[in-house]
This record gives C-alpha cells, sequence and structure tokens, in this order.
C-alpha cells in the first residue's frame, strides 16, 4: 500500500501543522463548491428566472477582478497567516447568515446576491495565500510535493462538493420539502463555518478544527429539515 504514495507525500502528511492545514483546505474548497450549487438552486427555486441567475454568476465572479487586485496587496503587507484566518472567518460568517437569515423569515434574493459577492471578493486570498503559507510549515526540499498535493485537495474539492450538494437537492425534492434549496441552504451555511474554522484553527494552532468537523457532520445529517 505505502507504494502508491511517494515517500515525499508520505513525510508530508507525517506532519501535524501540514496534515492539518491540507485537511483545512480541502474541507473549505469542497464547502465552497458545494454553496455554488446551493445558492444556484435557491435563486432558481425562488425566482425561476434566467436573468436572476445570470446576476449570481456576476456577484460570484465579478467582484474577483477587484479582490485580485487587493489580496496581493494584503497578504504582502500583513502576512498569509493573519489575513487568510480573517477571510475563512468573514466567508464562514457569511455563508452562516444563511440558516439564521431564512429561520427568522428575512432572507431575501439580494442577501444571497451579497453573499455571492462577499465570496468573490474574498476568492482570490485563499488561492494566492494558501501556496505562500505552505513554506512557512514544511521544509524546502518538501515544497514541490507540498504544491503538488495543495492542488490535488483543489481539484478534488471541485469534483466531490457538487455531487454532495446535488444529492441533498435530490434527497430534499423526494422528501417533499415545500423548497428543496433551504435544507440545502442550511446544509451550506454549516459546512462554510466549518470551512472557515478548519482553516482558521490550523492556522491559529489551536484545536478549533475538532468543532469545524463536527459542525460538517452536524451539516450533512441536517437533510430532513425543510420549509
Amino acid at each position: 500500500m505505502k507504494d502508491l504514495f511517494p515517500p515525499a507525500y508520505r513525510l508530508l502528511f507525517q506532519q501535524r501543522d501540514f496534515r492539518l492545514f491540507w485537511a483545512g483546505f480541502a474541507l473549505s474548497v469542497i464547502g465552497d463548491a458545494m454553496s455554488h450549487v446551493a445558492l444556484t438552486w435557491y435563486v432558481w427555486e425562488t425566482t425561476h428566472s434566467p436573468q436572476a441567475l445570470g446576476l449570481l454568476t456576476f456577484f460570484y465572479t465579478g467582484p474577483v477582478v477587484v479582490g485580485g487586485l487587493l489580496a496581493g496587496i494584503l497578504l504582502d503587507r500583513f502576512g498569509p497567516r493573519r489575513i487568510m484566518i480573517i477571510d475563512s472567518l468573514l466567508r464562514g460568517v457569511a455563508f452562516g447568515l444563511i440558516p439564521l437569515l431564512h429561520f427568522t423569515g428575512a432572507l431575501r434574493i439580494w442577501h444571497i446576491y451579497s453573499i455571492a459577492g462577499v465570496y468573490g471578493g474574498l476568492m482570490m486570498i485563499s488561492l494566492a495565500g494558501s501556496p505562500t503559507t505552505i513554506p512557512s510549515l514544511i521544509s524546502e526540499d518538501l515544497l514541490p510535493a507540498a504544491n503538488a498535493l495543495e492542488t490535488i485537495a483543489f481539484t478534488l474539492g471541485g469534483v466531490v462538493g457538487p455531487p454532495i450538494a446535488g444529492g441533498e437537492v435530490i434527497g430534499s425534492v423526494l422528501a417533499g420539502s415545500l423548497r428543496a434549496g433551504m435544507p440545502l441552504g442550511l446544509l451550506i451555511g454549516l459546512a462554510q463555518i466549518a470551512s472557515g474554522l478548519s482553516v482558521a484553527g490550523v492556522l491559529l494552532g489551536s484545536r478549533a478544527w475538532i468543532v469545524a468537523l463536527s459542525l460538517a457532520f452536524l451539516g450533512f445529517f441536517s437533510a430532513p429539515l425543510t420549509i
């Protein structure tokens, strides 16, 4: 079994800091991919409007241009760890507002657009910050393998996240939910909080990642909740 993994990979996962950072990053990417499916489904179920979906795409991608320009400046000036902690927590709180607004009956379509805009504006921080953080966690000779694992985590999240979210949508429909987007909205709110805490916990050197994983599992078992 060991022959399936290069020695450099095994050495990397033996290092606690990198192992937790990689796990947190992978969880964060999965949460991001699930969130995209969730928001798209909610907007369609709420409006049945192609124009509304177009606006969602605009708010998801438009702020990336401005955020990308500022990300490098912030990372250089304040350091990647501090900025990534703030980024993770802000995105976790933003997406965590979805279930809170729903349960209070205050959720509106402009809230979804605003949260998508926050995600788009902050997206480049994690994409640019992760590669600059990794060298501080490992020795230089392991850097090529670490960068490869980061790419694997990013790709894996994009492949795994949407089917999980899609399965939740199908399960909600089969369960007779009046609006399948909201059980998924609760799931994604918890998943985003979990991903934010996981990355922040690793960067802070704390045990917050345990809480993050607990929230993630709680989110996965929230499917029976309906409007």
